[in-house]
């Protein structure tokens, strides 16, 4: 897989929020607009997966802290493993939109 240089930046993200909202308003028709509701479209999914990327990330720091017994760091290895996994999915997805 293909990493992206491409770093996440919010502050870009609400400025193309504001520029289409602009545009929306000036322009009746631009919500009819294919590239109007496609950018629409991708500044909302790029939230979306920030926050799940966000949460997964916590969820698998909570693991990382919780208390385990040497018996269940076998247990332990496969739920983070399992976590990485879904991130690189995540992020693979991204990539791709």
């Amino acid at each position: 897989m293909e990493e992206t240089k491409i770093k996440y930046d919010e502050e870009l993200i609400k400025e193309i929020k504001k520029k289409i909202s602009k545009q929306i308003k000036e322009d009746s028709t631009a919500p009819e607009s294919w590239a109007v509701t496609s950018l629409q479209y991708c500044t909302a999914l790029i939230e979306d997966l920030i926050d799940e990327n966000n949460s997964l990330w916590f969820m698998l720091e909570e693991m990382k802290e919780s208390v385990w017994k040497k018996e269940n760091s076998k247990e332990l290895n496969e739920a983070i493993q399992k976590q990485l996994a879904m991130l690189k999915l995540l992020q693979g997805r991204k990539v791709e939109a």
